[in-house]
């Protein structure tokens, strides 16, 4: 017995992909050439990027979680970046600088999209709505700096001891400045969209 109709199951007609796009169409398509060339490119900028900062910073791999790991990305990198030279960050005399840098690639902006704004519907240590292009006042998070590019987000925590606008320029200056949204939130609590 079917579920939706009491007609004996009729045979269906099955069309291969080769007969709807011809012999020559799906032998030459090949999905695994793109993926090679996304991962070549940010490969390429991220060793650009170690590479701009090697004078100030050491590099490890990390495997630190970040919220972005739950959602459906295509390829992903982890680094932790940690300064060469100590910083004061008031609690003890000098403290090794140390920020985590996360890049997500996503298939499209749909899906980009998708994530973003879910991470952004419970935001933070709170789990706190942040609205676009909101500034808040305070908001319970490890200082961050986020960039949002079509198909590529990139997330940078790190902790309060350093002055990190260089290491954001840096960033910019690799992955580009045509970026849709940039979050910063600084020491202290302040979220400011830019």
């Amino acid at each position: 017995m079917l579920a939706c109709n009491s007609k004996e199951p009729e045979n269906i007609e099955v069309i291969s992909m080769e007969e709807l796009m011809g012999d020559g169409a799906a032998k030459s398509f090949d999905s695994t050439h793109v993926t090679i060339d996304s991962i070549t490119v940010e490969s390429s900028n991220l060793t650009n990027l170690i590479s701009d900062l090697i004078n100030d910073y050491d590099t490890v791999s990390s495997n630190k979680n970040h919220a972005f790991d739950r959602y459906g990305f295509n390829t992903y990198k982890k680094v932790k970046f940690i300064g060469k030279q100590n910083a004061s960050n008031g609690k003890t005399n000098r403290v090794k600088p140390k920020a985590d840098f996360y890049i997500y690639n996503f298939s499209d902006s749909v899906k980009l999209n998708n994530a973003f704004y879910n991470w952004l519907d419970c935001f933070g240590d709170d789990c706190n709505e942040v609205k676009l292009n909101q500034n808040i006042e305070n908001v319970k998070s490890t200082p961050s700096f986020t960039l949002v590019y079509d198909t590529t987000l990139i997330s940078i925590e790190y902790l309060c001891e350093n002055d990190w606008k260089s290491f954001q320029n840096c960033i910019i200056k690799q992955y580009g400045e045509n970026y849709r949204y940039l979050i910063n939130v600084e020491c202290g609590g302040p979220l400011k969209w830019k």
